[in-house]
């Protein structure tokens, strides 16, 4: 295989970035996709013929989160000792079993196979950044990843509206849900064919090294060990993160119902509020390597704070799709951008088990979020589920505030 090395200064981007990006970008689709998918789940299931009680409804949409708490850190401690790359690997294949799985089970044992799955849902994002901040050039990096994770956001709404459109439908007596998690298995699995055809991480800085190279038993701790407040400060902005990217989509659809809108429309709005994040982030990866990283974190979580109260006061159709809209498109570029900024704050050395230790956090978040929020809602139209959302946007836009710097446009190492 080809010299992939560059230097720091290179803002080239040549046919094995391209190759590279686009398996990230499946593996990415994947890991949305799945994502999305609870927040379908917590439409379908709520209403006929399922009518699932929110406490089992919540804990079923919490078990891909659990899994993922114990995923993340694992594959991270992983990804320093076998390298970034072929822990992808291992975690698109089992991905794909457990989906391919979970889409053929039982209603029982659905929330068995959601927690396996999360395993590798928890490990997936933070190992993908740690892969595309080391491989893309440094003029180039924000660039690249936005328009991977652009691209990537054109997968949910295609499986929201594959639910809803199969709903009535339900081919060869296969309920609508089901369909999305075999092809996000498929999908999984030949992300990480792809991911056996390209360099491991290291290489693209290290001309010398192809592989990774192990680490010594404990050099990762004995590292963090003086960036432990950076840690910090990523894990409280990664665990408020969940509580708006998870929380805000998850009880829009029950609010919706409790307003009068009928399962398909309420599908609909929910699936209209994931298309935005695609034109935002192509757009936003055109000059996001010219803005503070801090800056533009502040400006989306504003942005959703706004986006929140307008919808927990609006009644008319068009106020709810706006809100949703602005908020999808606001979360979508503070997601990206917050997870570059994490990568970004951290050497290569520790990147992978400090973003993942972090992103472990995120995801126990994720697990408390669906049932503290579905708890709030109400007989009557509630917007109780929507204040703890409001505060944790808040906090989230107080601490990135005071944040360190990121390296927008500037070489990591």
């Amino acid at each position: 295989m080809q010299d992939v090395a560059h230097t720091g200064q290179d803002s080239r981007l040549s046919r094995l970035h391209v190759l590279a990006a686009i398996a990230c970008g499946v593996a990415l689709a994947v890991d949305m996709i799945e994502m999305t998918i609870g927040n379908a789940l917590s439409t379908v299931f709520i209403a006929e013929p399922y009518s699932m009680a929110p406490r089992a409804l919540s804990l079923l949409l919490a078990a891909v989160y659990l899994g993922a708490v114990a995923g993340a850190p694992l594959f991270g401690w992983a990804a320093g000792r076998a390298g970034i790359r072929r822990c992808l690997i291992w975690a698109l294949l089992w991905l794909g079993l457990t989906s391919f799985l979970a889409a053929a089970s039982p209603l029982a044992w659905l929330g068995i196979l959601r927690f396996l799955a999360g395993l590798a849902l928890g490990a997936i994002p933070p190992l993908l950044i740690a892969y595309l901040t080391q491989m893309a050039p440094p003029r180039r990096r924000g660039f690249l990843i936005f328009w991977v994770c652009g691209l990537a956001a054109l997968a949910p709404p295609a499986a929201l509206m594959t639910i809803r459109w199969l709903l009535p439908l339900e081919p060869f007596g296969i309920a609508s849900w089901r369909w999305p998690l075999a092809g996000a298995g498929a999908l999984a699995m030949a992300a990480g064919w792809a991911f056996t055809r390209l360099p491991e991480a290291n290489a693209w800085r290290l001309p010398v090294s192809r592989t990774a190279t192990p680490s010594a038993p404990g050099s990762e701790a004995a590292s963090m060990t003086g960036h432990g407040r950076r840690l910090t400060f990523v894990a409280a902005v990664y665990f408020l993160l969940p509580w708006a990217s998870v929380g805000f989509p998850l009880v829009t659809g029950p609010i919706l119902l409790l307003r009068g809108f009928d399962v398909s429309r309420a599908l609909l709005y929910v699936t209209l509020a994931t298309i935005g994040p695609t034109l935002a982030s192509l757009l936003t990866g055109a000059f996001v390597d010219r803005l503070d990283r801090r800056f533009t974190l502040a400006s989306c979580a504003a942005a959703m704070a706004a986006t929140v109260l307008v919808f927990a006061l609006a009644r008319s159709p068009a106020w709810v799709i706006g809100a949703l809209v602005i908020f999808g498109v606001a979360a979508a570029v503070y997601v990206t951008a917050l997870t570059m900024y994490a990568a970004e704050v951290f050497p290569a050395r520790i990147r992978t088990l400090a973003t993942s230790v972090a992103w472990a956090c995120n995801r126990a978040a994720a697990v408390i979020v669906p049932v503290a929020l579905l708890a709030l809602i109400g007989p009557q139209d509630s917007i109780h589920s929507l204040l703890p959302v409001g505060i944790a946007i808040l906090a989230s836009l107080l601490l990135v505030c005071f944040g360190p710097q990121g390296a927008a446009g500037r070489a990591v190492d």
